[in-house]
């Protein structure tokens, strides 16, 4: 028993001793880690000699103040804002685009863009600058929001992160891509309080669940005194998405049995401007007989003839340009968004349709 104790006393002093190496060496661990922010992540960088867990630096952003930017383990970036009073050293976050050595990213409506530079177990931040947002100075030629509809569980970054994917596809696309173009999030927490959107996916296809969205849109506009020409209410839900044609607001879901799908908003905002269902002659055939005085701007597949099983058609006007996204433009053919959902559609045709978005 005395040897017990007495090997547990080694261990416990040897535990101190690691701990107290640690601590001392806490200086250098900040000069590896630039700026730490929480404490977790300075010990890591101790024991492990090099930051190998959450790499966390600060800077001043312009209208921000100071801003914390960190570099998750899957090549992610996040910039923290806001008051400073958790272990990140914000309460507010939102996900930022890498391109190349710069750093992409919208708070408040206002765009951003930091450059940073890789060190050896981290990264620095060498400059900031906000960029032109056309909302800001009401000099959008088309502005798109994003009504956060059913149920985001307050993941504002998420839901941002994920609209402006969908967003930025529908721009590069279409004639919006020699455009100012703008992007109105509506923030969760207006949503829960001024909205009936919490069930939309029960009854998305209904007239009156449309104009519940479109009336939270409205309201928000009106709040922040900014018009929009059209809206998305973006489900966090998967399945099937909804449009009436020439109405201002389109239901759209993340995608289809559990696989993110951006390419669906562009597909049921095609159909707001008269763009018909390219995968079924059937349902094409329906939609063109709707409209009393205007007619589906696109044309069925000609290789199709009058299949219900069609692709759409191919080639595309212009192919998505920017940055990878899963999902869209696989493969050796690319067919129109028009077509079927499935990881293959990369623009609108050049059959009408892509004239038909502007």
């Amino acid at each position: 028993m005395k040897k017990l104790i007495f090997a547990l006393i080694i261990v416990l002093l040897a535990l101190n001793v690691y701990a107290q190496r640690c601590q001392d060496v806490g200086v250098k661990c900040s000069e590896c880690c630039k700026n730490p922010v929480s404490s977790d992540n300075s010990k890591i960088c101790c024991e492990e000699k090099s930051c190998v867990d959450r790499l966390q630096t600060t800077a001043i952003v312009p209208l921000l103040g100071n801003v914390t930017f960190e570099k998750l383990d899957d090549e992610k970036y996040v910039v923290w804002y806001g008051d400073s009073k958790n272990v990140f050293g914000k309460t507010k976050f939102v996900y930022a685009e890498k391109l190349g050595n710069k750093l992409s990213y919208t708070i408040n409506n206002q765009d951003y863009e930091t450059e940073i530079s890789d060190t050896s177990c981290g990264f620095n931040v060498l400059k900031t600058t906000s960029k032109k947002n056309c909302i800001v100075d009401r000099s959008c030629d088309f502005t798109l929001m994003f009504v956060p509809v059913d149920n985001w569980l307050d993941d504002q970054a998420l839901f941002e992160n994920l609209a402006k994917q969908r967003a930025d596809f529908f721009q590069d696309i279409s004639l919006f891509k020699e455009k100012n173009f703008g992007i109105i999030y509506v923030p969760i927490d207006y949503v829960k309080k001024n909205c009936d959107v919490a069930n939309i996916r029960n009854d998305h296809t209904g007239f009156l669940t449309h104009l519940k969205m479109k009336n939270c849109a409205d309201s928000y506009s009106d709040a922040i005194g900014a018009d929009y020409d059209r809206a998305v209410g973006f489900s966090d839900t998967f399945g099937q998405g909804y449009a009436f044609f020439i109405n201002k607001i389109v239901f759209v879901p993340r995608g289809f049995d559990n696989i993110d799908f951006p390419s669906v908003a562009s597909h049921e905002l095609g159909h707001t401007y008269w763009l018909c269902d390219e995968y079924s002659y059937k349902e094409y055939s329906r939609e063109n007989t709707e409209g009393i005085v205007l007619k589906c701007k696109n044309k069925f597949p000609d290789y199709c003839k009058e299949s219900n099983d069609c692709d759409g058609n191919t080639p595309v006007y212009r192919e998505y340009s920017q940055t990878y996204l899963k999902n869209v433009c696989e493969g050796d053919v690319k067919y129109s968004v028009m077509g079927p959902t499935g990881g293959y559609e990369c623009g609108y045709d050049k059959t009408g349709g892509y004239n038909a978005i502007q």
